[in-house]
């Protein structure tokens, strides 16, 4: 497995992992969000927000500076694997990390949060996580990663914004002397 910068090239695959993992997260009988919601939000009813999507990661690659980065995870030369480091609202944050279904549990994920908090060496990183997404709490919580609140998505599902957990892992500030 290699962690790279990714290229332009691998925004559709990014996107598809995106895509694959939003599907298994967001779906909530609970909440009242379905599959069929998710998938219309992504890439609308008729699909023709698909090129939008694939662009908006194209453009956050094209991005890239010391403040953020797409970082993928690249197993047997494909992408299985995505961080996106970058700073929102004055908070370095560990974005969105997802990982294909058919590459998990190997090590994928764990080696994203390694790279994102190498990118962000020495500093406090934040992130966002829905409250009912327990295996992606877990693995944040081996990461140093605790609770530090409440929060909800700024987007909806019919409605129904998605509750979430913000999560910091402390830098070592000692780092940032060096």
């Amino acid at each position: 497995m290699v962690i790279e910068t990714a290229r332009p090239e691998n925004a559709e695959a990014i996107f598809g992992i995106y895509l694959e993992g939003w599907l298994e997260v967001y779906p909530n009988t609970r909440l009242g969000i379905t599959k069929d919601q998710v998938l219309e939000r992504q890439i609308g009813r008729d699909g023709s927000l698909l090129a939008v999507r694939v662009a908006y990661w194209r453009d956050k690659i094209a991005a890239a500076d010391e403040n953020q980065t797409v970082l993928v995870a690249r197993l047997e030369g494909r992408v299985a694997g995505f961080v996106w480091p970058h700073i929102k609202h004055g908070r370095r944050r560990l974005g969105t990390l997802y990982v294909a279904s058919n590459c998990r549990g190997l090590g994928i994920g764990s080696r994203l949060i390694e790279a994102c908090l190498d990118f962000y060496k020495g500093y406090d990183v934040y992130l966002f996580v829905a409250k009912y997404n327990e295996r992606a709490i877990k693995l944040y919580e081996r990461f140093g990663f605790k609770i530090i609140g409440d929060s909800q998505t700024d987007y909806t599902f019919a409605g129904q914004h998605v509750p979430e957990f913000e999560m910091m892992r402390p830098g070592d500030q000692a780092n940032l002397l060096h």
